[in-house]
């Protein structure tokens, strides 16, 4: 698969989030979209895959929670954030990988919630954000899943795109996807008891 950046990847990150959030039903504060869309244009900026796809969550866990003071915010963000990515736009590598997602996704859970507890406002209260990452983990992880198909139904190309795109069709039942394939010229089927 090859991702067409165009020359603003914030506005299509926002575009794609915001849409995302709506087709969801995901409620989120200004802040944590905007989170959201800043970590995604970091990793299409980096051109590199997520650290939660080339080590165990467990390990980077223990090492965040562990590390000094003075960087362990940092390490636990990067890893919601690691996290976050992974479960949101990788499921598939994970589970060809034998990874349980859900346990990514506590992973990043976690890491943001731990983050969470170390900010605290003057007046003794934690700030927000994280907490709200932390709490909706999973709705933000539905709401990558969503990018990823935009991602994915962007741009298929030849017959190799078209196939991969039908059998993630497949696995997920997208909409989005479902309207990509109508476009090919293909009409995806349900067959009673699944998807065909």
């Amino acid at each position: 698969m090859s991702i067409v950046m165009t020359g603003d990847v914030e506005g299509f990150f926002g575009e794609a989030v915001d849409t995302a959030l709506s087709t969801r039903r995901v409620e989120a504060s200004a802040g944590a979209r905007e989170y959201v869309v800043a970590v995604l244009v970091s990793y299409a900026g980096r051109g590199q895959a997520p650290e939660a796809l080339d080590r165990p969550v467990t390990l980077l866990l223990d090492e965040a929670l562990h590390a000094p003071p003075s960087e362990r915010f940092e390490k636990l963000k990067g890893l919601g954030d690691s996290s976050l990515c992974v479960s949101g736009l990788f499921q598939d590598h994970l589970e060809r990988r034998g990874i349980d997602p859900t346990y990514v996704s506590s992973v990043g859970r976690t890491a943001y919630g731990s983050a969470a507890t170390l900010l605290t406002r003057g007046d003794g209260g934690s700030l927000d954000l994280f907490g709200e990452l932390a709490s909706k983990f999973d709705r933000f992880v539905a709401v990558l899943h969503e990018v990823a198909d935009v991602i994915f139904a962007g741009h298929p190309r030849g017959a190799d795109g078209v196939l991969r795109l039908y059998e993630r069709w497949q696995k997920t039942g997208s909409e989005r996807l479902r309207s990509e394939l109508l476009a090919q010229g293909l009409v995806p089927m349900r067959k009673a008891g699944g998807l065909s």
